[in-house]
């Protein structure tokens, strides 16, 4: 995992794609899910490749290993800069993620991976992270005071990643995959 998000700041997709299963499904809030290694590639790789340059976090990580097979949580801390020399501007996402995982051979390899987005900050410029989901508010901290909401307000929930408004003294929930909280 952390050889495959370092790679994507390098922006050596063949080395990260490389850490997907063939069949592998992705799920991330604000897009379609996307089947396949290739298309998984494809996807972020037009999403991220405009980025002056990134950071991927994995925080928190658990994973849970039965045999051949390993589901895992983590968080995630995306961090990108939007313009060169703008340095002190980026544009970061936080969330949780839902992994699982298949054996084969000596390799573990992403077979699922649900993220979710539960904060915004700064703008993304680059739009690479929409559409956005019907009812979701994705907007930055300042976008959500420009548009009249404090953070208690603003903030999303959580539930199997997909992404909806809470509603006031509401915090983000979320479910693991095959569990509960």
């Amino acid at each position: 995992m952390i050889r495959g998000w370092r790679a994507l700041d390098r922006r050596d997709w063949r080395t990260w794609s490389a850490c997907w299963a063939e069949d592998a499904v992705l799920e991330f809030g604000p897009w379609e899910q996307i089947r396949g290694r290739e298309a998984i590639r494809a996807k972020v790789e037009a999403a991220e490749s405009p980025y002056a340059s990134m950071q991927h976090h994995i925080l928190n990580m658990h994973v849970d290993v039965a045999g051949d097979r390993a589901t895992g949580i983590g968080y995630m801390w995306f961090v990108a800069v939007t313009t060169l020399g703008r340095a002190s501007a980026p544009y970061s996402v936080g969330g949780p993620y839902d992994w699982e995982f298949r054996r084969y051979g000596d390799n573990w390899l992403l077979v699922r991976q649900r993220l979710g987005v539960w904060w915004t900050d700064g703008e993304d410029t680059l739009g690479a992270f929409g559409p956005q989901r019907p009812g979701s508010d994705h907007r930055s901290r300042a976008g959500r005071r420009q548009h009249g909401m404090t953070a208690r307000h603003g903030r999303a929930c959580r539930r199997r990643i997909s992404v909806a408004p809470c509603t006031a003294g509401e915090s983000p929930q979320w479910t693991p995959l095959g569990g509960t909280r």
